[in-house]
This record gives C-alpha cells, structure tokens and sequence, in this order.
C-alpha cells in the first residue's frame, strides 16, 4: 500500500495539488572531464607553449618561447637553452629529453640533483636556412627525427644525417606505431622509407586541406585530422570520412593538432580558433572546451595524451590540463542562454537527474541528454529528494511534488520550504519542513 505524507492543519487533512502550467525550456548537456589552467604566473615562463611530451618517471615536459618547462605534479620549473631562443618541439626519450629550435636541436640529460646539461646536435657548416625544428620523433628502428619545413634530420645515437631536397617541402611529420609520415606543403601525404617518400594519399582526396594530425586509433587505424576538411579513418589502405557532430565548427576553426585517448577512445582535436574538442570514434561528440567555459586560450598549437589518460593542451597563452581519467566529471548545461545557477541539491532515478538550483529545478535524461527546466520551479530552490515515493522540491514558494517533467504546489502551504527530514517522534512517523516562517509538520496515513 503506498503511504503519502499530509501536512498538519486545523481544517484540511487531505493532501491537494496545483499543476502547474508553464510550459518548459530544454536543451543539450554533458557532463565534461575537469579543466585546470595554468597561466605563466603560475609555470614562469613566457605565454607561448608549443609542444608537449612525457618523461619516464611520469614528468611532463613543454616547449616554451622561453625554454623547457618541467611539471613534477606540483612545481614548475623552467630550463632555458644555453643560447636562449624558443622551444618549438619536445620529445622524452629515456633520460633524454629532445628539444628543438631555431637552427639548433639536441637533448638535456638530468643529473643526480636534478640540473640539465644539454647537448647540441646541430650539424655544423649547414646552409644558413630560415628553419625551426618543428617535430621531433622516434621510429620502431630508434632512429630519431627532426623535421623543419625545409629539410629534416636522421639520428641514429651516433651521427645525424641531413636530408634536403628542394622539391620535397615537410609541413608535418607524424609517428604511428612506429611508422613515420609526412604531409608536404601544399602537397600529398606519404609514408617516410629512408630516404623515399611513398605517396599514400593525394591532396584530393581529402578536399585539397593539408593533413595536420595522424593518431593511431589501434588495430591499425590512423585517424587523420586535416586543417579545414575535417576528420578521416585510414585503415587497410583505405581512406574513408569520418563525419562527426561537430563538422561545421571544425571546418571553420582551423584544425591543427590531434591525439588519441585509448582508454575511453576520445579523438581529441586542437584548433586555432575554437579550442579543444573531444569525439567518440562513431563521431559524437563528447565535450568541446573553449574560453566561453573555461579554457584559457581559443588557440591550440599542441595536445597530448599522457599514461594516465589525460589530455595536456599546449596553448598561445597557457597550458592546460583536461583530467579525462578522472571519475569526477562536470555537468555543463549548454549555450541556450539560461541560467543553470548554483545547484543546492540532486536526486537520482534510474533514467534521470534532477537538480535543484537558484533558478529552477532541472531535469537530465540519462539516455538522451536532454536538460530541461521543470516548469513551476522558477527561482531558489533548496533541495529536491524522495520522500515517501514522492519527489518533492523545497522553493522560496513552496513545496513542490515532481513527476515526470512536471510539477505541482502543494496546496495549502504558501511560505517557504528550505528544508525537509523524515523522522519518528513519539512513535508516529512524520515529515518535519522548515521554512523562513514556521516549522510544518506532515503526517504519515495510508491511501
């Protein structure tokens, strides 16, 4: 037999409802990993930051216009390079750590107490040409690479060999699995033999843009990332699209770097006009962080994913850190223009959330995304809970009995209720409300 609770009158014992008839506003929402900035404030360096990397003891490494900086999880330090200059590229290597520059690559090796020696590598009496180093990669063989738009470099550990060839012009290399890749200027994409370059796919194929990131995506898929034409899967030999909930934005936000989060299978993209975003491999989108919430620069020049799964993000002013492993997760309701407001508190069902805020109750659909505002709930709203089986929302009004997406005051109350408790006094089970006025008290009886 269900049990409603009554509230204590001198004159009404029966529990009556208003329907209330607004009607509601919905829209989409998500609930996003956790987003921390760091500002130069914060790292000591300069804004830029270029490149990221991972260091074996779990370190983070990034290239910034005034050096490397270090993260140990709590402090940051920056190391310049001897002959100062910007640090476009980084790659962890063992107890070496890669960097490259203006006219000048190498690798720091840390002491015992934590101090950084550098050796260049920097091939001397070179043609004086207007290069940076850009990338710097490993292969399966342990060669190392480091790429200018220009020319290129191979390190076996011993000697560095130069490429340059003036009709082949490297805008990226790319590692995959061990494999290297290169998009050429204004060109084809191909895959790096020596010193051959085998054409994988032509610049038509993926509309005439330039192919800006290739992650593995496992089982041999490469997911490629091109500048102004969207994502693509190659897999097999073959080259298909990729379609995602987010083309449009992604078509005029000037993609420019990718990586791939293995253990929730996140395609993450950076842009330069639009920030971050995170895709499912079935193309949905699953979050999209830019400085309307929270990121702390639009322009994207680096992402990475580390061994715990997080995505560091390398930014024209900042760095940021985007907690993807974390089991604690945001709600952000979307862009609709309303106010989602200070949560006061949530109840749970097995296909919905609801929250009471300082502007409404709102609801969650679990499986379908929908956030809608409650109708009749406008303003502060104190709590939302089960009581008895009933879903009951404390207002500044009143106190209001959820169904469904609906609501209705309860009659007869027309102050506020802030907060409620089940409780037993003198062995009869009752509802205690409080409210700025009075404490209510309601009945258990059977009906």
């Amino acid at each position: 037999m269900d049990i409603a609770l009554k509230k204590v009158r001198p004159s009404h014992l029966l529990l009556v409802l208003a329907l209330a008839l607004v009607a509601a506003s919905s829209q989409a929402a998500a609930f996003m990993p956790i987003l921390h900035n760091f500002g130069k404030k914060v790292y000591g360096g300069a804004l830029q930051n270029w490149d990221v990397t991972q260091g074996k003891n779990g370190e983070i490494y990034v290239g910034n216009s005034a050096g490397v900086l270090r993260f140990d999880g709590y402090t940051w330090k920056l190391t310049p390079l001897p002959g100062g200059g910007v640090v476009r590229s980084v790659m962890a290597d063992g107890d070496r750590l890669y960097v490259g520059s203006y006219r000048e690559f190498g690798y720091f090796t840390a002491d015992k107490f934590g101090n950084y020696k550098y050796t260049s590598l920097y091939p001397e009496n070179l043609p004086d040409q207007d290069e940076e180093i850009w990338n710097i990669m490993k292969d399966k063989n342990g060669d190392i690479y480091f790429q200018s738009f220009f020319t290129w470099f191979r390190y076996d550990g011993k000697k560095v060999e130069h490429h340059y060839d003036m009709n082949i012009h490297p805008l990226y290399f790319f590692e995959v699995e061990g494999n290297i890749y290169a998009q050429l200027l204004n060109g084809d994409f191909y895959q790096v033999q020596g010193r051959k370059f085998r054409r994988l796919i032509s610049r038509q194929q993926v509309g005439g843009s330039h192919i800006v990131s290739a992650v593995s995506a496992g089982r041999g898929r490469m997911i490629l990332s091109t500048q102004w034409q969207g994502l693509y899967k190659y897999e097999n030999g073959t080259l298909t699209s990729l379609p995602t909930e987010a083309d449009a934005a992604l078509k005029r936000s000037n993609v420019n770097r990718a990586t791939f989060v293995p253990h929730d299978s996140t395609i993450v993209v950076g842009t330069i006009l639009d920030g971050v975003y995170g895709f499912g491999l079935n193309g949905k989108l699953k979050w999209h962080y830019n400085m309307s919430n929270r990121l702390g620069n639009n322009s994207v020049l680096d992402v990475k994913c580390d061994d715990a799964g997080n995505v560091w993000v390398a930014l024209d002013a900042g760095v940021a850190l985007i907690n993807s492993s974390s089991p604690f997760s945001l709600l952000s309701p979307g862009h609709s223009g309303k106010d989602f407001g200070m949560v006061y508190g949530v109840y749970s069902l097995a296909d919905r959330l609801y929250f009471a805020t300082n502007q409404a109750v709102w609801a969650l659909s679990k499986t379908t995304g929908e956030f809608s505002i409650i109708p009749g709930t406008e303003g502060q709203n104190w709590f939302v809970d089960n009581f008895n089986n009933q879903i009951i929302a404390g207002n500044n009004e009143g106190p209001n009995l959820i169904t469904g997406l609906s609501s209705a005051r309860i009659a007869h109350t027309n102050q506020s209720s802030t907060a409620m408790q089940i409780c037993n006094i003198a062995g009869q089970r009752v509802m205690l409300e409080s409210s700025y006025y009075s404490l209510q008290v309601y009945k258990e009886v059977n009906g």
